[in-house]
């Protein structure tokens, strides 16, 4: 069962895929992002593969999907969405998180969804700003708006920005 509620990753899915659908496919087929659409809304689809394609379709980047990168400048391409957090049962916060970024060697170029506002975010990290550490916390407040504290910084507010 899955939990399809603005509060849930698969809302934060649905965010992703409104984002990154026409940025991968413009002029789609309306039958094909309807099936994505159905795929995520239970809870079998993913939209990390999407977000490589489109932004492999959309910028001068070139994917190349070996280890440690996704692209051949050395970026990677990293995809979250926001839920709530709890600890003994109680919220704690609401935050996407960025995970598996310990063995990383260039930038990060990270898109996060979240279903309580239906939004994206972009954000490019450079190896300075993570290399420490093995996870990325994004932080929300818990109605939606955004808390970026320290990362706030890295956010880039377009598509072009985050490409290029």
């Amino acid at each position: 069962m899955t939990m399809n509620n603005k509060r849930s990753s698969t809302a934060g899915e649905i965010a992703l895929l409104k984002d990154l659908w026409p940025k991968a496919f413009p002029g789609f087929d309306k039958s094909h992002y309807e099936y994505e659409m159905y795929k995520i809304r239970n809870g079998i689809g993913d939209c990390s593969d999407l977000f490589e394609f489109a932004m492999a379709k959309r910028s001068k980047l070139k994917r190349d999907p070996t280890h440690y990168k996704d692209f051949t400048d050395g970026s990677d391409a990293k995809k979250a969405t926001c839920f709530d957090s709890f600890s003994k049962g109680k919220f704690f916060r609401r935050v996407a998180k960025i995970a598996n970024i310990n063995k990383k060697k260039g930038w990060l170029r990270c898109i996060v969804g979240d279903g309580i506002l239906d939004k994206t975010y972009y954000f490019k990290i450079p190896r300075s700003a993570y290399k420490d550490i093995s996870v990325i916390y994004i932080s929300f407040q818990q109605d939606g708006t955004p808390n970026f504290g320290k990362w706030g910084k890295f956010q880039v507010k377009t598509w072009k920005d985050l490409t290029h």
